[in-house]
C-alpha cells in the first residue's frame, strides 16, 4: 500500500472513531436530559386574597426556590367565592382541591374535634396577630382599661375566642365591657365615634387607619399570653403518611421564601402587588413591617411551633366551651418537618 493512501485509511478510521465519540456522547447527555424527573406539582390553598402575608410562598416561586426542589406549587386564593360564600381551606384541602391549606390555630382545632383528618405542620405567626383598637386620644391602652368600653367584635370568631380568653386572663368581668357585634370593617366606627374599641389584625386595620392619617393604640393578645397561632399551614394525615417528601420539601422551599421576604420586606411587599393588583403598595408595606415581630420572633426561625402554645391554645377553647371534650393534642399538630429542616 503507498504512503498516501496508509495515510488516508488512518485519518478515515481516526474520523470514524471520533464521530462514534461524539455520538456516544451525545447519547448520553440526552439520556441524562431524558431521566430528569418532571417536576412534581402541588398547591397550596390560601386563608385570604392574596397578600404579602404569603409573601414567603411567592418568594418561594420568585427566587427559584420550588423549582429547585423540582416543584410546580399553584397558590389558590381565598376569600370569598362569586357566590359571596367563604372559601373554606379546610374542605378545599379534604375535597383534594390542594394539597396544602392555611388555617387559623383554631381552626385547626376545631376540624380535628369535628373528625377531620388534618394536620398543622407550620405557623406563619409564631405570636397571635389579634389586636384591640382605638384612637389614640381615648388613651386606652391596657386590657383594665377596657372597662365600661364600648368593643365592638367579630361574633363567632377566633378574634372573640381571642377577646374572652384576654378578659377572663386579666380577670375582668365581661359585664363590665359593652360589647357591640362588629359588621363595619374599616375604621369608621372608631372614626364615627359608634364604638371605643374594635377587634383587629395588627397588620391590617391599624396599618391603614395610620396611612389614612389616624393615630390609633392597640392592646396585642399575645402580649398577655394569648397566642393562639395566626395562619397555620396544614395537610391531611393521608398526605402526611404516603408523601412525606413532597411535605418536606414544600415546607422547606416555602420557609426559604420566609426567610427572604423577612430579609427584603419592600421587595416582598412589591412582589405581594404582582399576585394582587388590587392591594396598596403603601399598605403592604406597612403590613409586613408590623408582621415581621410575629412571623420570626427573637431566637426563633420561619414557620416554627411550640407543644406549649398549641396546649394553651386548646385550654382556651376548652373553658370557653368551643371544644366540648379534650383532644389528643398530638394528633392535632407534628413538629418532625420543622425539626428536620431545622436539624433539631
Amino acid at each position: 500500500m503507498k504512503f498516501n493512501e496508509l495515510m488516508l485509511n488512518k485519518q478515515a478510521v481516526l474520523r470514524l472513531g471520533l464521530f462514534m465519540v461524539i455520538g456516544l456522547t451525545l447519547i448520553g447527555c440526552s439520556s441524562i436530559v431524558q431521566s430528569k424527573a418532571p417536576q412534581t406539582q402541588t398547591s397550596v390553598q390560601l386563608s385570604w386574597i392574596p397578600n404579602v402575608e404569603f409573601s414567603g410562598i411567592y418568594e418561594a416561586i420568585e427566587q427559584g426556590y420550588y423549582a429547585d426542589a423540582n416543584l410546580e406549587v399553584k397558590i389558590i386564593p381565598g376569600g370569598y367565592d362569586e357566590d359571596g360564600n367563604y372559601i373554606d381551606p379546610v374542605q378545599r384541602v379534604l375535597d383534594g382541591q390542594a394539597d396544602f391549606g392555611i388555617a387559623a390555630g383554631e381552626v385547626i382545632l376545631q376540624s380535628r374535634a369535628a373528625g377531620k383528618p388534618i394536620v398543622a405542620i407550620a405557623s406563619i405567626y409564631q405570636r397571635s396577630p389579634v389586636v384591640f383598637i382605638s384612637l389614640s386620644d381615648r388613651n386606652i391602652l391596657k386590657p383594665e382599661d377596657l372597662k365600661g368600653q364600648r368593643v365592638a367584635i367579630d361574633i363567632g370568631s377566633g378574634l372573640e375566642i381571642a377577646f374572652n380568653a384576654l378578659l377572663s386572663a386579666q380577670k375582668i368581668d365581661p359585664s363590665e365591657v359593652t360589647v357591640v357585634p362588629r359588621e363595619d370593617y374599616t375604621g369608621g366606627p372608631l372614626i364615627r365615634n359608634e364604638v371605643d374599641v374594635m377587634n383587629a389584625f395588627i397588620a391590617d386595620e391599624p396599618v391603614l387607619m395610620q396611612l389614612e392619617g389616624y393615630q390609633v393604640n392597640y392592646i396585642l393578645a399575645s402580649d398577655y399570653g394569648i397566642n393562639i397561632y395566626g395562619d397555620v399551614f396544614f395537610t391531611t394525615e393521608e398526605t402526611i403518611a404516603e408523601r412525606p417528601e413532597l411535605v418536606e420539601a414544600f415546607l422547606r422551599e416555602t420557609l426559604k421564601g420566609y426567610e427572604y421576604a423577612i430579609s427584603s420586606p419592600d421587595q416582598a411587599a412589591e412582589l405581594a402587588l404582582q399576585h394582587n393588583n388590587d392591594l396598596s403598595l403603601d399598605h403592604q408595606k406597612g403590613y409586613i413591617q408590623a408582621a415581621l415581630p410575629l412571623f420570626n420572633p427573637a431566637g426563633s426561625r420561619p414557620g416554627m411551633m411550640t407543644a406549649a402554645d398549641w396546649e394553651a391554645a386548646h385550654q382556651i377553647l376548652l373553658d370557653q366551651g368551643v371544644l366540648s371534650e379534650p383532644l389528643d393534642i398530638n394528633t392535632v399538630y407534628t413538629l418532625d418537618f420543622l425539626n428536620k429542616i431545622y436539624n433539631k
